[in-house]
Order: structure tokens, then C-alpha cells, then sequence
């Protein structure tokens, strides 16, 4: 099983404490830890979608130098790229960094 990488990484001093509690380091968000919350408690599903696009996007760039052919470079590259976005969307979401996702 490969290691996952920490989800992403903030800033303690400049950062408020993200919606899970941490005030340091990065975020080492697992799927162990996502069970730790309620079925219908948000962050134990932003959690697993994080990694699993992030994941997916990791996997769809070592392909691309894998393979010859351009246009499929191409896309294995885009999806790389679309996988990163919404990991991110995620990663706002949890952080509350975005206007949209404050309450």
C-alpha cells in the first residue's frame, strides 16, 4: 500500500484552526481518521474525496510519462489538472477559506 502524502499544508502562525481542530503542522487527514466522524458529518467525506482526487491526479501524471502519444498526453494531463482543482475546492471547503463555503 503506497503512503499517503499529508492532504495539504498551512501555515501555523498565519492560519486560524482549520475545521478539524489542528493549530499546527499539516493536516495528515486519513481515511482511519475520517471514520472517526459521524456518518453524516461532512468531513469525513470532504476527507476521503481529497485523497482519492488527489490520488487519481498523482496517478494520471506519472502515466503521461508513460505514454508517447500526444493527445492522450493531453488528457491524462487535464484530468491531472481538473482532480487537483476539486481537491482543492475540498480543501477550501474544510478550511472555511472561501466565502462561499463560511457559515
Amino acid at each position: 500500500m503506497r503512503r499517503r502524502k499529508p492532504r495539504y499544508e498551512r501555515d501555523p502562525l498565519t492560519e486560524p484552526p482549520d475545521v478539524f481542530g489542528n493549530v499546527q503542522g499539516g493536516i495528515t487527514m486519513t481515511e482511519h481518521d475520517a471514520a472517526a466522524y459521524p456518518e453524516n458529518d461532512p468531513r469525513r467525506h470532504t476527507a476521503r474525496l481529497h485523497d482519492m482526487l488527489t490520488e487519481v491526479a498523482e496517478h494520471a501524471r506519472e502515466d503521461v510519462l508513460k505514454i508517447d502519444e500526444p493527445k492522450a498526453q493531453a488528457l491524462f494531463e487535464t484530468t491531472a489538472e481538473v482532480c487537483q482543482g476539486l481537491a482543492t475546492a475540498f480543501e477550501h471547503y474544510d478550511r472555511q477559506s472561501e466565502p462561499a463555503w463560511q457559515r
